[in-house]
């Protein structure tokens, strides 16, 4: 295995990066939620996201050059980040299965907060969002939610930027966080 993270399966230095910026659920949360995920009825194919790398996605800017990285954190870093206490309460099925988060003033002005700052550097940003954790793709037609699960609590207080890697695995890198938790840089696989 290649000791450089950086360094994609030809042993070539990448000149940019693909990006997201989420919430990531503590371990305790990330097993609750596979667990509600393990009541679906799944048709053959699906495609499910390891544990370890459920989150709530608030932007997904897409490919970022390496060098505007620097410049990407410190707008980050920017934007307060309230604690706050998030309801995961309905499973849905839309082109993908999510687990829906009902709407929370804090929420929506963190994810509102972190569109502005993409948008100052001119980075492209989803306009549109519903705030939801993926819980598998590839679903098909016949995927089937549960209808008796629990709501589970998530007492957030951060975000994170974090690389979303193709090769020579898909992983999440998580390259900063932000808020009660914060740390830059960071090198931890998701």
């Amino acid at each position: 295995m290649n000791e450089n993270p950086q360094r994609d399966l030809f042993g070539v230095e990448p000149c940019a990066i693909e990006i997201l910026i989420a919430m990531v659920p503590d371990a305790p949360l990330q097993q609750a939620i596979d667990a509600q995920r393990r009541h679906w009825q799944w048709p053959p194919g699906v495609s499910f996201a390891p544990r370890r790398r459920l989150h709530l996605t608030l932007q997904k800017p897409g490919w970022v050059h390496l060098d505007r990285l620097a410049e990407v954190h410190a707008a980050l870093s920017d934007i307060p980040v309230s604690e706050m206490h998030l309801v995961l309460r309905q499973h849905e099925r839309w082109r993908v299965a999510v687990l829906r988060v009902e709407e929370h003033p804090a929420l929506r002005d963190l994810q509102q907060r972190v569109t502005l700052a993409l948008l100052r550097l001119k980075l492209p940003v989803r306009r549109a969002w519903t705030p939801h954790v993926t819980l598998a793709r590839d679903i098909g037609q016949s995927a089937m939610p549960p209808t008796d699960t629990q709501p589970l609590h998530w007492r957030a207080g951060d975000f994170s930027l974090i690389w979303s890697k193709r090769v020579p695995v898909a992983a999440h890198q998580v390259l900063a966080r932000y808020g009660a938790r914060s740390l830059w840089p960071m090198c931890t696989n998701r």
